[in-house]
C-alpha cells in the first residue's frame, strides 16, 4: 500500500469533535497511510488537549476511527 513520509517539525492538528477535545500532536518523524488514514511513529510525541498533555514513545492516530493509540512509556499531565 502507498505510504507518506513525513519528518522535520511535524504537528498535526484535530479539530474537536463530537466525543474529542481539540488536539495537537508533535513529533519529528511519521508515516501516512492516506487509503487508510492512519498516521504512525516510533518516535516521542506529545499530545496537548486544553487540560491534559501526554507524552509517549510511538502512537497510531487513525483518522477514521478518531482514536489514538499511545505505545510505549506514557506519561501524562
Amino acid at each position: 500500500s502507498h505510504m507518506i513520509n513525513l519528518w522535520g517539525n511535524l504537528k498535526m492538528v484535530q479539530a474537536a469533535g463530537k466525543t474529542n477535545p481539540a488536539t495537537i500532536i508533535k513529533t519529528t518523524r511519521a508515516t501516512l497511510f492516506p487509503k487508510s488514514r492512519i498516521i504512525t511513529t516510533d518516535q516521542y510525541i506529545s499530545a496537548v488537549q486544553p487540560f491534559a498533555e501526554v507524552d509517549s514513545i510511538g502512537m497510531k492516530l487513525d483518522l477514521v476511527q478518531q482514536t489514538l493509540d499511545l505505545l510505549s512509556q506514557v506519561h501524562g499531565y
